[in-house]
């Protein structure tokens, strides 16, 4: 079975990157802010940024080998095509074109320079150079981050579908939540140089390990004072509302909630959401066909029928509604 074994640390401006990993036939995504350490941690698996510990593969110890013998294909941020040689000479560079270009559907384009090509078609001839080595691992950093939405939509899930058939040790860097969750079999978070949670993305958001995880998943974190009360959590927010959660938990906390678990009216709603906070709404944003909604300090992903049915605008007073078990306390 394929792996990749990693312990590593890498001395950074601000902080030290000191990542122990172990990923198998998968892909698993490292996510996080800008200048977390995302690129430093793939340069350092292909050996192009000195770094301490060990990198290991299927048992060989590639710590002290140069770049050009780890087997590793890289797909870098802006993909690092050569301009003045066309696709076939590209793919070429890394090993046999021919099967690369089929394989990705870019056959058609085998006599185009990169000049000639759109954003996704560029991608897809950097995977095929990374591909045509013939890798025991395959590294892409931001391979998404240079497509505008559209292309990246119809990119993302033809690179899951690549992913999956490869079965190859794979690590994806990202900024992005949805992009991780998509490509990756595991997420992990990466903030100032350590992995703080690694799991399935659904796993990161149903039970974050602190705020900044949750807030990176997409969450609404508000914070307050919680004090246990029966079967419920009573949660006092900075703002002075007063919410319920099922988690048990009492002092400072985040209180967590998803903007799809969030509903929006006009008036108090008589359902069986136990928690509703009034506010003004400040940011009405379509994404997809969905549109999300920003009321107070809550964001609501509510469908774009349901957004047109309440004629929700800028400055309107609307009420959001959650139940008490879509609410998660992460300790502060």
């Amino acid at each position: 079975m394929a792996e990749l074994r990693l312990d590593v640390a890498v001395p950074l401006r601000a902080f030290e990157l000191r990542v122990a990993l172990e990923i198998g036939a998968e892909t698993v995504a490292v996510a996080g802010p800008s200048g977390a350490g995302k690129s430093t941690l793939l340069r350092a698996v292909a050996g192009l940024t000195p770094a301490r510990g060990h990198v290991r593969v299927n048992g060989e110890d590639w710590s002290e080998l140069a770049p050009e013998q780890r087997s590793v294909g890289f797909v870098f941020q802006d993909y690092a095509l050569f301009p003045h040689l066309n696709v076939r000479r590209n793919v070429a560079f890394g090993g046999d074109p021919e099967g690369m270009l089929e394989r990705l559907g870019i056959a058609q384009l085998a006599e185009a320079h990169p000049r000639e090509l759109s954003g996704g078609e560029r991608q897809r001839v950097a995977l095929a150079r990374a591909l045509a080595r013939k890798p025991q691992v395959l590294l892409l950093d931001e391979p998404l981050a240079a497509l505008d939405p559209h292309t990246r939509d119809t990119v993302r899930v033809e690179l899951r579908a690549i992913l999956r058939e490869l079965r190859l040790p794979a690590i994806v860097v990202t900024h992005d939540f949805v992009d991780a969750a998509a490509l990756a079999d595991r997420v992990g978070v990466l903030v100032d140089g350590v992995l703080v949670q690694i799991g399935r993305a659904d796993e990161l958001i149903a039970a974050p390990v602190s705020p900044f995880v949750a807030r990176f998943a997409g969450g609404n974190v508000l914070r307050g004072h919680a004090r246990r009360a029966n079967t419920l959590t009573s949660v006092e927010l900075d703002d002075r509302n007063v919410i319920v959660s099922i988690d048990d938990a009492q002092g400072e906390v985040a209180a967590v909630v998803y903007p799809w678990d969030v509903t929006l009216s006009r008036a108090l709603p008589s359902d069986s959401a136990q928690n509703h906070v009034q506010g003004t709404v400040t940011s009405v944003v379509p994404v997809a066909n969905r549109m999300r909604v920003t009321v107070g300090a809550v964001t609501a992903e509510i469908t774009a029928e349901s957004a047109q049915r309440l004629q929700i605008r800028e400055g309107d007073l609307l009420v959001a509604s959650w139940k008490a078990s879509a609410t998660r306390l992460v300790a502060l």
